[in-house]
């Protein structure tokens, strides 16, 4: 089984310094780096076509603005700083309903 370490962020300096003290462990131990970043999503429900399409075309934008804001700056400073580093990451859409 392979062992992983799990670190959030939420782009603050305090969780930059937390992945890279992750990451730094991580690489020391050969432990597979998982890094979270959670988008808060709208609890309502959308009973039209029209609704519902809109909605989707907003968390699509959500979710590149997260890769473009977020996770390529992450993999980024990873690639650079700490090279062979094993390091997937991980977008979770929240829904009060329901977890994608």
């Amino acid at each position: 089984m392979t062992q992983a370490l799990l670190v959030g962020t939420d782009c603050s300096e305090c969780s930059h310094r937390a992945l890279d003290h992750a990451a730094r462990w991580a690489k020391e131990a050969g432990l597979h780096l998982f890094v979270v970043y959670v988008i808060q999503w709208s609890p309502f429900s959308f009973n039209t076509v029209q609704e519902n399409a809109e909605r989707h075309k907003r968390r699509e934008e959500e979710l590149e603005r997260a890769h473009s804001r977020i996770i390529d700056p992450i993999n980024s400073m990873l690639h650079i700083y700490h090279s062979c580093l094993m390091c997937t990451n991980v977008i979770i859409i929240r829904d009060d309903n329901y977890f994608l």
